[in-house]
């Protein structure tokens, strides 16, 4: 139903002079209509508006459900004391998270990654082809209480607070002394020695296990921490908290067991692999090396 134009009535008054634009003419009408906005115009506005609306309120349900950078992890899980390791009782790990700073790993993959340091190198004793995405060396005949270097050892500089190195290790030693596994190395007489290992020297090996070296000026002084294993694939852990180094062997990754600890003051020591101490070479293949400075 058409709505009724509404009307005006004007009064009289004292007449008032209008002045008329020079270049425009007003528009004038005897019966003044009021103005009203086509409906198109109405529905128009009201989208816009709508539509900003829920712009807005979806660009805030968006920033609210971004998750969180996700929260670093304790690196040492469900450890476990072993009865025979010299530890003499079960110690609480305090939560240790890896810094975003200086964390390195190397997968193997048909390269080695910068920032690694060959010494004693024998290139037709290793090979990153033998073994896809691993790293194979052959065990030598030598020590770190010998003469001679073994060869083959594979290095890199650690970070300079608290930290941890891991690799996984397939290696399954027959004979006296044969070892592969990790190192922190000061000199050819000062390194440390977590390894996958077969010795049976009688009090003082287990045969096939793990064992924890510490060479001291040429010497292995105190224990070598050993407990017996089986399996032919095993990971290894070795971590400095300040100037005590711990190790640590896993099954499957996830579940890892202290053997023990060594006290030692290194100065500007690197971290790395190695595989020695074989009279018959053996190759030890490692999948993967992973290092990780540490923050309380």
């Amino acid at each position: 139903m058409a709505s009724q134009a509404p009307t005006y009535n004007f009064q009289p008054g004292q007449p008032q002079s209008v002045e008329a634009p020079t270049k425009t003419k007003a528009a004038t009408s005897k019966n003044l209509q009021p103005h009203r906005f086509p409906i198109w115009a109405v529905v128009g506005i009201a989208t816009i508006a709508l539509v900003a609306i829920v712009m807005f309120v979806g660009t805030n349900m968006f920033n609210n459900q971004v998750s969180p950078s996700p929260s670093a992890t304790n690196v040492v899980t469900n450890v476990i004391v072993p009865t025979n390791s010299s530890v003499l009782s079960a110690t609480s790990v305090p939560p240790i998270e890896p810094s975003s700073a200086e964390n390195f790993q190397d997968d193997f993959a048909g390269q080695l990654a910068e920032g690694w340091t060959w010494l004693a190198e024998d290139p037709a004793k290793w090979s990153l082809s033998a073994v896809d995405g691993s790293l194979q060396i052959m065990a030598s005949d030598a020590s770190f209480d010998g003469p001679y270097l073994p060869l083959n050892i594979l290095l890199r500089d650690a970070p300079a607070g608290d930290f941890e190195i891991t690799t996984s290790l397939h290696f399954t030693p027959t004979s006296n002394f044969q070892v592969a596994g990790l190192i922190v190395f000061q000199d050819q007489g000062n390194v440390l020695q977590l390894g996958r290992a077969f010795c049976d020297v009688v009090n003082a090996c287990v045969g096939d296990g793990v064992y924890f070296d510490n060479f001291e000026n040429g010497s292995i002084t105190g224990s070598n921490y050993h407990v017996a294993f089986r399996g032919s694939v095993i990971y290894l852990r070795l971590s400095r908290e300040g100037n005590t180094y711990k190790s640590y062997y896993s099954e499957d990754g996830q579940n890892w067991t202290l053997t023990g600890e060594h006290i030692r003051d290194f100065s500007q020591a690197r971290v790395g692999v190695i595989a020695a101490q074989a009279s018959t070479e053996i190759p030890a293949v490692f999948d993967y090396f992973a290092m990780n400075a540490l923050k309380p």
